[in-house]
């Protein structure tokens, strides 16, 4: 990113900017990161002219600092504190952040050139040390010299007969130790084989609860399924029939997710094309449309976690009923086409097309006031995902955003069940 800043391109430094926006929050406990990361931002928002944006990032920056008390980290602040007072004209503030980086910058150097000077006064000291060491080791190894010929005759004697006494004491030391060694392993290999059974036991006894709160949490949806279903009966109204059969396809939507995880024995995640095709399988039943609408699908089994098959499958459930309820009026050979693919940049894109008569020529996504065009926007932004809807041969919504890790595979996601909840 600041490369691209050095050489004038603002565009791709902004591209590198998302890419690391995403990916600095897996590494929120590394102070040194954020504050590159935020330093880097607020110069890029300082050199297109966004000098609020720029604000923000030198407080979050500042934030760290306070912690850190990095000194050449609370220069750069200043520094850049300065030139966005000079861009806001605003001389006043920009001389006080100069002094203070001034200040920090001249303590800095004041630290460096301390430890040079605390440096050569220790390799001064350690030489001079070194010369004195030397010139004691000469004298004694004159001694030592003179001594270790009348030493050498009784030195041997002496060391045979407690080479001979040290060996033996080895060797009994040696074999004692190995006996206590043996003890406390064996000791310790029990106590692991029972926490081991400990741990099996409390992992199969999670399993079991967490699918028991699936299927309950199934059950609670059915039963609200149920209810609609009793109420639809006492209502002649064709308007509110239709605002209950919506609200119980999305309940559909939602319990199928959990009847996935309930029926599922590893929980590792949901199948998309079972998923979608049971879904659209129930729209099809709701409506009665199976004699005249076809349906066609392009989906891999790929596993997505909860947190994103629950507003996936009512983005899906939105743009088919939609598709549905406008897009085939007075037409045959009605055909809407469902596919899920993995695009080179490692995203993930959901297709809902049909062939139908398309949006108005004037249609404004963000002045519609329908519930299903304002479910699939929000639904598309909690997922963090690009929305975008075309008519060529009737109307196609996709829908690309990137995919959650699963439970047990290589896209495990640490954050997929706070982004659920």
């Amino acid at each position: 990113m600041e490369a691209y800043m050095h050489t004038g391109d603002p565009d791709k430094a902004f591209q590198c900017y998302y890419r690391i926006k995403d990916m600095i929050r897996q590494f929120y406990l590394y102070d040194f990161l954020l504050i590159n990361y935020h330093h880097a931002a607020a110069r890029l928002f300082l050199m297109i002219n966004d000098h609020r944006k720029c604000e923000i990032q030198l407080r979050l920056a500042e934030m760290i600092t306070s912690k850190s008390k990095n000194i050449r980290d609370m220069a750069s602040t200043e520094n850049i504190a300065y030139q966005l007072d000079s861009a806001r004209k605003r001389p006043w503030q920009a001389m006080a952040h100069l002094s203070r980086y001034k200040q920090l910058n001249d303590s800095l150097n004041r630290r460096n050139h301390d430890r040079e000077l605390s440096q050569l006064q220790i390799e001064y000291e350690m030489a001079k040390k070194d010369l004195d060491i030397a010139s004691l080791k000469q004298r004694t190894l004159l001694q030592d010299r003179a001594l270790s010929s009348e030493k050498l005759v009784r030195n041997l004697s002496v060391s045979g007969m407690l080479f001979f006494v040290i060996f033996t004491a080895v060797l009994y030391r040696s074999y004692r130790s190995k006996q206590k060694i043996n003890k406390e392993l064996n000791v310790k290999q029990q106590e692991v084989n029972a926490h081991n059974q400990s741990l099996r036991h409390l992992l199969n006894e999670r399993g079991w609860l967490i699918k028991e709160v699936h299927h309950r949490v199934k059950n609670n949806f059915q039963i609200v399924i149920s209810l609609l279903d009793s109420q639809s009966s006492f209502i002649s109204d064709d308007a509110a029939m239709d605002v209950l059969r919506e609200s119980r396809n999305r309940m559909h939507s939602i319990s199928l997710v959990h009847q996935k995880l309930y029926q599922d024995e590893s929980l590792k995640g949901i199948n998309i094309k079972e998923y979608v095709i049971e879904l659209t399988d129930i729209l099809k039943d709701s409506f009665g449309i199976s004699s005249w609408i076809r349906f066609e699908y392009d989906l891999p089994g790929l596993l997505l976690d909860a947190s994103q098959i629950v507003p996936l499958g009512l983005i899906v459930n939105e743009a088919v009923t939609n598709a549905i309820k406008y897009a085939f009026k007075d037409r045959s050979d009605c055909v809407i086409h469902i596919s899920v693919a993995e695009t080179p940049d490692g995203l993930m894109e959901i297709s809902i097309m049909d062939n139908g008569c398309g949006l108005p020529a004037d249609f404004n996504v963000d002045q519609c006031t329908s519930l299903g065009m304002n479910l699939i926007c929000g639904l598309t932004k909690q997922l963090q995902g690009e929305l975008s809807m075309t008519t060529t041969i009737g109307l196609a919504i996709k829908v690309r955003l990137r995919r959650l890790k699963t439970l047990g595979s290589e896209y495990t996601s640490p954050s997929a069940v706070l982004a659920h909840a």
